[in-house]
């Protein structure tokens, strides 16, 4: 959610910071098992920069398929991206 305490981009990023952030969150999303109970996922820019990207590295093909919208995960971006090739997103 727009300006949630999580809204930032990760310290890895320009003007990223520490503590609360997107990376967080997705792992706080691992941690509570929300990924494994999902059919799909939706992302808008910063989701796709950064949470899924995080959910990649944790799941792999196993990440429950997901909708970028504005391609943020197809960006060049401060951190290696491990695009699954079975992972089904459009």
């Amino acid at each position: 959610r727009a300006r949630a305490a999580y809204d930032r981009y990760p310290a890895c990023f320009p003007s990223g910071c520490a503590g609360q952030n997107l990376q967080t969150w997705a792992r706080q999303l691992i941690d509570e098992g929300m990924v494994e109970r999902s059919d799909l996922l939706i992302f808008g820019s910063r989701g796709g920069q950064v949470v899924l990207p995080t959910l990649w590295q944790t799941f792999g093909a196993r990440t429950p398929p997901a909708v970028v919208i504005n391609g943020g995960c197809a960006m060049s971006l401060p951190t290696a991206v491990q695009w699954p090739e079975g992972a089904v997103t459009f």
